[in-house]
C-alpha cells in the first residue's frame, strides 16, 4: 500500500494457539492495543476462529490503514511506567476441555496466584488493584478442535500494557499453565519495565 486512506486486509489461516509462540489472544489484547496507542494506528485484529496445535484450522482477519505517500511511522516515547491501574485474567477452552470446566480452573488459579505473588503478604509496602477475570467456553463455531489457554494483563496509569500468555499444552495440567502465566506477569510488574518479555521482541 502506498496511499492513504487505502487499507490492507489480511486473512490468515492456521494455528492460532501453539507452543513456542504467543497465542493470538496476546496479539488482540496486548500487541494490538499498544501499537494503536504508540503509533496512533488504525489497526484491527479480529479472531474469527481459534485453531489449536497440531490441527490448526484457525482464522483471523487483520486490517490496517496504509501510510500515505512519503509518510512514516512516528517516533514514540514509551519510558514512563506509571502506577498499576488494572489486572485482568482471561482463560478459554474448547471441545471437551470446555465441558470439563478447564477455563474456569485456569482463571481461578491464575487469579489466586497473582494475589499470592503481588498481594499484601508479598508486597507489604504496595497495593494492587482488584483482579478481574473471564472464563470462556468457546463454541464449535469459534474454535476448531480441542484446546485452551490463559492470558493475564496489567495496565498502568501511563498507558503501559503488560501481558503473559500461554496455550494449554498436552500433558500439562491447566493449573500449571495458569501458575506459569501469573508468574511471568508478576515478574514483569516487579521489574518496573514498561513492556513485558514478549513485547520486547515485538516492538
Amino acid at each position: 500500500c502506498h496511499r492513504a486512506p487505502d487499507t490492507s486486509i489480511l486473512h490468515l489461516r492456521g494455528g492460532t494457539d501453539a507452543s513456542m509462540a504467543p497465542p493470538i489472544t496476546y496479539l488482540t489484547d496486548v500487541l494490538g492495543p499498544l501499537l494503536r496507542r504508540l503509533f496512533n494506528m488504525n489497526l484491527q485484529i479480529k479472531l474469527i476462529r481459534r485453531g489449536f496445535f497440531p490441527k490448526g484450522g484457525g482464522e483471523i482477519e487483520a486490517q490496517v490503514q496504509c501510510l500515505g505517500s512519503g509518510e512514516s511511522l512516528p517516533a514514540f516515547d514509551h519510558t514512563e511506567r506509571g502506577q498499576l491501574s488494572s489486572i485482568h485474567v482471561k482463560a478459554y477452552a474448547a471441545g471437551r476441555l470446555a465441558a470439563q470446566g478447564v477455563a474456569e480452573v485456569m482463571a481461578t488459579t491464575a487469579t489466586k496466584e497473582l494475589y499470592r505473588l503481588l498481594g499484601p503478604a508479598a508486597n507489604p509496602q504496595g497495593s494492587i488493584p482488584p483482579i478481574t477475570q473471564d472464563s470462556i467456553r468457546e463454541s464449535k463455531e469459534m474454535a476448531f478442535g480441542e484446546g485452551g489457554g490463559c492470558i493475564v494483563t496489567a495496565a498502568t496509569s501511563s498507558g503501559c500494557l503488560l501481558g503473559a500468555a500461554r496455550p494449554l499444552e498436552r500433558g500439562t495440567p491447566p493449573e500449571a499453565t495458569a501458575v506459569i502465566v501469573a508468574g511471568e506477569l508478576a515478574a514483569a510488574i516487579e521489574s518496573g519495565a514498561c513492556v513485558d518479555a514478549q513485547m520486547q521482541d515485538q516492538v
